[in-house]
């Protein structure tokens, strides 16, 4: 047995492991920040992808709407029945889309308020308010 200088061995304190919970404590920081940047990186790349492109959104005081069109250029009508609202949906980017003419109609009931939004590139190029019918129409051919 070592010579423990005269001491009992019960009244050495044992041996502090600051170092292995320093290397813990540096190794949960590390993940940390690490999936920080992550998140960082995924959010900014959503938001920028929400700046490109068409986006169509639909709100009512209700949170329902019966029916929800919409369409770009010529392209077939697009319905959406009993959607929840807010309702949105982003279409991609196309150099075409941009002088097509766009429309959204949200549809509620008599008592309902309803509104619709159209934002091209992250902008919004049209917003309407009304009761049972939003309409917002962009870039119409002028007859």
């Amino acid at each position: 047995m070592p010579d423990l200088g005269g001491a009992e061995p019960s009244l050495i304190a044992p041996r502090p492991r600051r170092a292995r919970r320093a290397v813990y404590l540096a190794a949960g920081l590390a993940l940390f920040a690490s999936a920080g940047v992550v998140a960082a990186i995924a959010v900014g790349r959503n938001k920028a992808d929400d700046n490109r492109g068409i986006r169509f959104e639909a709100e009512t005081r209700s949170g329902k709407a019966p029916l929800i069109n919409w369409y770009v250029g010529s392209d077939e009508r697009h319905q959406v029945a009993e959607a929840k609202t807010p309702w949105s949906i982003s279409l991609p980017a196309t150099d075409d889309q941009a002088e097509m003419s766009k429309t959204l109609l949200v549809m509620t009931t008599d008592d309902d308020e309803a509104i619709c939004r159209i934002i091209v590139a992250g902008e919004v190029t049209v917003e309407r308010t009304s009761k049972k019918v939003a309409a917002c129409m962009e870039n119409m051919p002028k007859s």
